[in-house]
């Protein structure tokens, strides 16, 4: 075919082709058999049918399959939002939590601090010797919570000093008019940690009767 305004030749397919009229001869007029279209340089049929390929041997057909909906399946795309009340346990279990954990590492230091406390106490008190007066003590065991002084039958007298928190109690004794000098330790239970030796006297005794009062 030659399209005589632009002098185009196209070529349709012998399949599109029907049948060639010659009423009004000179000109002939070709029938189509299918509605054709021009697209890039080429003769196409507007509207393409689907061949159905035979089937093969022994091949048994196929019922088509009915149209129908796909099934649908739920699709969360986000979690499910908390209640009100959930969040609040989560947020006091947190709390809690790091509350016990505070309350924990306070009691660690409280319970470390006391026993350096202790055990310095311990050391201070080991050191102390005969020379030691008043001043002596408090500068190498520290200021006491108590302090009482007495004088014996015997004409003795006694200094007694004590820590209620460290279950302790230091003596000091003198038999003039000198100043009292230490004596011994003695614990809460009456248990004597330490004592000096004084000639002619039974100071176990002597330290137990000073811290009975």
């Amino acid at each position: 075919m030659v399209n005589t305004a632009s002098g185009e030749e196209v070529w349709i397919p012998r399949m599109f082709l029907g049948e060639i009229s010659r009423v009004g001869e000179p000109i002939a007029i070709v029938g189509l058999r299918r509605e054709l279209q021009w697209k890039a340089g080429a003769i196409s049929a507007v509207r393409r049918t689907v061949i159905e390929i035979p089937l093969a041997v022994n091949d048994i057909p196929r019922v088509p399959r009915l149209a129908h909906l796909a099934p649908v399946v739920p699709i969360r795309l986000e979690p499910p939002p908390k209640s009100r009340r959930g969040r609040q346990i989560s947020v006091a279990v947190v709390l809690g939590a790091v509350a016990l954990t505070f309350v924990a590492d306070m009691v660690r230091q409280v319970d470390w601090q006391r026993r350096a406390d202790a055990f310095r106490f311990a050391r201070a008190w080991r050191k102390l010797s005969a020379g030691d007066t008043f001043p002596g003590v408090t500068a190498k065991v520290g200021i006491p919570a108590g302090d009482t002084s007495f004088t014996s039958d015997e004409g003795m007298r006694f200094r007694v000093l004590w820590w209620p928190n460290r279950q302790m109690k230091i003596v000091l004794m003198a038999t003039g008019s000198e100043d009292e000098h230490y004596l011994g330790t003695v614990s809460a239970g009456g248990r004597i940690l330490q004592f000096i030796e004084v000639s002619g006297e039974d100071v176990p005794r002597l330290l137990r009767s000073a811290t009975q009062f």
